[in-house]
């Protein structure tokens, strides 16, 4: 038996030493802020949006993880994701204000939990737009356009993050 708490542990994983064990993400040693300002990860009383407008719901049958509606596409051409898609405005957003809310980010275990931050589930995000079919078929037939996408999605992303990690002090 381990001698060392389970965030010290993937702490050592994560500096690339050898942890005593591996870690799981069932043990519950990683804890971050409940926002979704990226992709929804749970709809457990009804439906959810992106910040793109994406429609998400959940069901008792996958323990109501968010998934996209069935059907709701936004957009359904990858050549004019300009006229569709629109990055949120976080221009007047109160950073500080909005991680010092406890629904958002509340009182962490920093002792025994790895606080982590991070974002930018492009593909994911590629396929809440246009349906996991039509996803991979624009990422064959009109890859440049998918990267012009997902370099506009890095915008909003790395303001997230950015954001998330100066108010939260993450440990990843």
């Amino acid at each position: 038996m381990s001698k060392i708490t389970a965030r010290e542990n993937y702490l050592m994983l994560l500096k690339g030493e050898i942890p005593d064990y591996l870690p799981s993400m069932a043990e519950g040693c990683m804890e971050g802020a409940k926002a979704d300002l990226l992709t929804p990860i749970s709809a457990p009383d009804g439906p959810v949006y992106s910040p793109w407008g994406v429609k998400f719901v959940g069901s008792p049958d996958n323990n109501f993880g968010a998934m996209p509606e069935p059907g709701f596409i936004i957009l359904d051409d990858i050549t004019k994701w300009r006229d569709v898609i629109k990055n949120p405005d976080m221009s007047g957003r109160d950073w500080e204000a909005f991680y010092k809310d406890p629904a958002v980010f509340g009182e962490k275990d920093r002792v025994n939990k790895v606080i982590m931050t991070g974002g930018g589930d492009y593909f994911q995000t590629l396929v809440s737009f246009m349906g996991f079919e039509n996803a991979l078929l624009a990422m064959y037939e009109e890859p440049e356009e998918v990267y012009a996408l997902f370099a506009y999605l890095a915008e909003y992303f790395m303001l997230v993050v950015e954001k998330a990690a100066q108010y939260t002090k993450p440990d990843a």
